[in-house]
């Protein structure tokens, strides 16, 4: 049987979209509490650090990475608003967090909008043997 890992084919996929191609990459830059919250212009403090070096331009470009962004930050302050003004404290996502948003907001996209057939198992056919 295969290693489990090499079986996880949407997350090695969602890697590839991102320099150092693993979780623990991106931990050790997005992981920090500096990142969380959002800056002054709408947007994440993650997008901000995905920008630097962080993203691979050539497979999503900036705009749609700050689509992506947007979306995110607009879905979770609906989420938080009442727990917020509750509690009196501005709830911030954690990188963790993010990231699964981030993917899922990717795989939608390429998914329902993208011209191209998604065809993950083509992408990462080596991954497999």
């Amino acid at each position: 049987m295969a290693n489990f890992h090499k079986q996880l084919v949407l997350n090695h996929w969602m890697m590839s979209f991102f320099n150092g191609g693993n979780l623990l990459a991106l931990k050790n830059r997005l992981g920090e509490d500096r990142h969380e919250g959002i800056e002054e212009d709408g947007q994440s403090g993650f997008f901000h650090a995905l920008q630097h070096n962080l993203f691979q331009t050539d497979l999503i470009d900036q705009q749609d990475l700050r689509r992506y962004d947007l979306n995110i930050v607009q879905h979770w302050n609906a989420i938080t608003e009442q727990r917020n003004k509750i509690e009196g404290t501005v709830l911030n996502m954690k990188y963790f967090q993010y990231l699964s948003l981030l993917f899922t907001e990717i795989y939608l996209d390429w998914y329902f909008n993208s011209g191209l057939v998604f065809q993950p198992e083509a992408a990462i056919a080596g991954w497999l043997e």
